[in-house]
């Protein structure tokens, strides 16, 4: 049996009013997946600048996920945007590794609206400060 689902959906964080946009992709996007039954989905997240996406690349990229087989993820930067593809062999470990990841990604948006931009020829990619934001 074959299925298609496929969204495209724009949100815009509320913390640093940015735009999200999210592709969503339930289907088999080739004959290969069509027979495999592979899950796709698909978020791109700009930021202000290509550093911050960098820091919020290297902010996630540690996180492996915990199970070896049935879901893959892969993280890049394109300029200042983050984009991250996920496959997976079944719909409920695709939809808890997205939320665990949207968990994640919203602790370094709220981290980085707290610190600032990250300060010029910053080593520390901006998360230490000698003065306090407030």
């Amino acid at each position: 049996m074959c299925y298609i689902i496929h969204r495209e959906s724009a949100m815009r964080s509320q913390k640093l009013d940015l735009p999200t946009r999210i592709t969503t992709m339930a289907a088999p996007c080739t004959e290969n997946n069509h027979k495999q039954g592979t899950l796709e989905f698909a978020l791109d997240v700009p930021f202000p600048s290509t550093r911050e996406a960098s820091i919020a690349l290297q902010s996630l990229s540690p996180d492996r996920e915990p199970r070896k087989g049935g879901i893959s993820k892969e993280l890049t930067v394109s300029g200042s945007t983050l984009s991250v593809r996920w496959r997976a062999d079944e719909a409920r470990i695709l939809r808890v590794t997205v939320g665990s990841f949207m968990n994640h990604l919203s602790l370094v948006m709220e981290t980085l609206e707290l610190f600032g931009p990250p300060l010029p020829g910053d080593r520390n990619h901006g998360v230490v400060r000698t003065t306090s934001p407030w």
